[in-house]
């Protein structure tokens, strides 16, 4: 699946077991990190994808290259 199928969100903030996260539509919600790739960092960008009830999340590159 490409990028242009997906819902892109990115990842704000992590706090403990939670990801604070920007929507598509620019607003902000809390997220589980169960529900978020392993190992997901602030600055990070997830694709999400739902098909038929299943949510699929990937983790995408970033768009400057490589983490600092």
């Amino acid at each position: 699946m490409n990028e242009a199928e997906m819902e892109v969100v990115l990842v704000l903030d992590v706090d403990g077991q939670t990801a604070l996260v920007r929507l598509p539509d620019t607003s902000e919600e809390p997220w589980s990190l169960a529900s978020l790739p392993r190992g997901v960092q602030p600055g990070d960008r997830v694709g999400v994808t739902v098909d038929v009830g299943d949510l699929e999340v990937v983790l995408l590159p970033r768009l400057g290259g490589l983490r600092a």
